[in-house]
């Protein structure tokens, strides 16, 4: 190609087919070099309008070794419940085959039946207590131990009975296993001293009412206590060692509070 002296003209070039080499990553100097370093900038601009299919196709190539795909994969089954896995033959228990016991829990104003369920021990001789309250009866503890609870009238003539045991299957809740009743033995007299009520009964019943106020005196204690339960009259002691006994509950007791000291 030569160069025109004076006013310059458009030119045109030809540019003969050629072979390209490509690898993996090219660049642009290997795409195309200008045998000529003097060539015009509308041959550059050709050279970066190339697009190398070939080197595109090869970089998505690479691309996709990079990730490896797993296909042997196998499907585990993780079963829902440790239990499940945890059981072998000799323990192996089936849980649709377990019955549950008709249990209920005991509300004050019901009577007695065998299937109750109660929190503890206390609360177990509180509801006979108070049963016995209403019927104005007479029972005793025959047998007492951590885990069951006998009860049996004090008539010997009566067939009255009751069995409380702790159940560990069911959160070491005590449940009424054996109830015999009622009542079958007659009354001579209405006994109405109150002796069926203790000190720790009676500060059970009067807790709430000392929290709202502990100045309140005994003789409304104790009258309280009369209503509630249809004229049993506890004794003026009782229900003052009572007082004591649940202040003892709210504030703790005379050596508590002097170890703290």
């Amino acid at each position: 190609m030569s160069r025109q002296s004076g006013s310059q003209s458009p030119r045109t070039m030809a540019v003969p087919d050629a072979q390209y080499e490509y690898s993996t990553h090219v660049e642009d100097d290997d795409v195309h070099d200008d045998d000529d370093d003097d060539d015009d900038d509308d041959d550059d601009d050709d050279d970066d309008d190339y697009v190398d299919e070939t080197a595109i196709n090869d970089e998505d190539f690479v691309d996709r070794d990079d990730v490896q795909n797993i296909t042997n994969t196998i499907l585990a089954y993780a079963p829902l419940a440790l239990s499940f896995s945890a059981n072998t033959w000799a323990n192996m228990v089936n849980p649709s085959n377990i019955e549950i016991p008709f249990v209920f829990t005991w509300r004050e104003g019901m009577n007695l039946c065998k299937g109750l369920t109660f929190a503890n021990k206390v609360e177990v001789k509180r509801a006979l207590t108070i049963c016995a309250l209403k019927e104005n009866k007479h029972f005793m503890i025959s047998r007492s131990t951590k885990v069951k609870l006998c009860a049996k009238c004090v008539d010997e003539s009566c067939k009255w009975y009751v069995v409380a045991v702790m159940k560990p299957n069911l959160h070491r809740l005590w449940i009424v296993t054996v109830y015999m009743g009622p009542h079958t033995c007659i009354l001579i007299r209405l006994r109405n001293d109150g002796r069926m009520m203790n000190c720790n009964f009676i500060a059970s019943d009067i807790l709430k009412k000392l929290c709202e106020d502990h100045t309140t005196p005994i003789k409304h204690f104790k009258s309280m206590i009369e209503s509630k339960y249809d004229g049993h009259k506890p004794s003026y002691y009782k229900v003052w060692d009572a007082k004591q006994k649940a202040i003892g509950k709210i504030f703790g007791n005379w050596e508590e509070s002097y170890q703290r000291l």
